[in-house]
């Protein structure tokens, strides 16, 4: 199976997940540093599309079918959504502040290459090291 049709199931299951519950959001993330060699601020940007999708799609569909009718509940959806708008580029900023290679630890392509990821999911190659397994 290629990364892509693994990220397309992971970006079916986190559409299900974000608009059935909320937190199927987190998934295209997750699929993105797995899958994939992009950068963190990449696969930041990258989600968010993700997100934009979902989030527009889905108020729609529950403002059809009368979810978001009550005053409180948009004002609640209002709030919120505002907030977070003023937050989003204070957060590309501070990702841009960032230390070249700050994430390292988090990515799974230097748990590979340390050792340290004992998975068995290779869909990817090991981009951190030139090294191949087996001459590691």
């Amino acid at each position: 199976v290629t990364s892509l049709v693994l990220l397309a199931l992971l970006g079916l299951v986190a559409g299900i997940g974000i608009t059935a519950v909320g937190p199927g959001g987190i998934l295209a993330t997750v699929g993105l540093f797995l899958l994939t060699g992009l950068s963190p601020a990449t696969v930041a940007g990258t989600a968010i599309v993700t997100h934009v999708a979902t989030g527009s799609l889905g108020a729609l569909a529950y403002r059809h079918s009368g979810q978001l009718r009550e005053p409180n509940t948009r004002r609640t959806a209002l709030v919120l959504a505002c907030t977070a708008a003023v937050g989003t580029p204070i957060g590309v900023l501070l990702n841009s502040l960032m230390p070249v290679g700050y994430s390292e630890s988090f990515s799974p392509y230097s748990w590979r290459s340390s050792r340290r990821w004992s998975g068995t999911v290779n869909a990817v190659p090991d981009r951190t090291s030139t090294t191949t397994p087996d001459t590691q």
